[in-house]
């Protein structure tokens, strides 16, 4: 389980994501992508090492003016894990 932000910061960056400075204290609708994965990705379980790297990579490839309305039903069918 992934319980800290820090640990999701290579793979968004990798994946293109914008990661603020500040991983805590930030504007959701600045970094919307990060906003969306933190909220994702944090405290779930990872049956394997590379499910988060993919997700980054699902997350990162929404269109900035889709992700503010993406649901978890949407995500899971883009191929979130």
């Amino acid at each position: 389980m992934i319980a800290m932000r820090e640990l999701l910061v290579r793979p968004a960056k990798e994946a293109g994501m914008k990661v603020p400075t500040d991983l805590h204290h930030f504007d959701p609708n600045e970094y919307p992508h990060w906003y969306v994965f933190c909220q994702m990705q944090i405290g779930r379980r990872i049956p394997t090492m590379s499910e988060h790297w993919n997700n980054a990579k699902i997350i990162a490839g929404i269109p900035d003016n889709k992700i503010e309305a993406v649901t978890c039903e949407g995500l899971m069918a883009l191929g979130f894990q």
